[in-house]
């Protein structure tokens, strides 16, 4: 999976909600790689509260609502770049966050060819 490729990683396992965008595609691609797939409870909004906020963020600050679908994995290569290296989180004092943080978080897109 291009995630685990370009930062040099393996995953055991990846959490999800229950969204009908994670597929059959999806699902097999992950019993491809031997990575474990784990949905989030229920009603538990809590259980992707990170992830759920660094999707927000993303939203309001690199995609527009009538952006190209064709442009969407540069965009969000270029933007993640940029939140790692240069944008200021007021999380942690408005301090530059750095990319290998005690918490790694990975965006997986699909790596097929159109």
């Amino acid at each position: 999976m291009c995630g685990q490729d370009y930062l040099g990683i393996s995953l055991a396992m990846l959490q999800t909600d229950n969204g009908p965008e994670f597929g059959k595609w999806f699902h097999d691609q992950l019993n491809s790689k031997g990575i474990t797939l784990r949905h989030s409870r229920v009603h538990k909004s809590n259980d992707n509260a990170h992830i759920e906020r660094f999707n927000r963020t993303i939203q309001e600050e690199c995609l527009s609502p009538n952006i190209r679908a064709s442009i969407v994995p540069e965009r969000i290569y270029w933007y993640l770049a940029y939140y790692n290296q240069f944008r200021r989180h007021p999380s942690i004092n408005g301090n530059i966050r750095l990319i290998y943080h005690t918490d790694v978080y990975v965006i997986i897109t699909p790596c097929r060819s159109n």
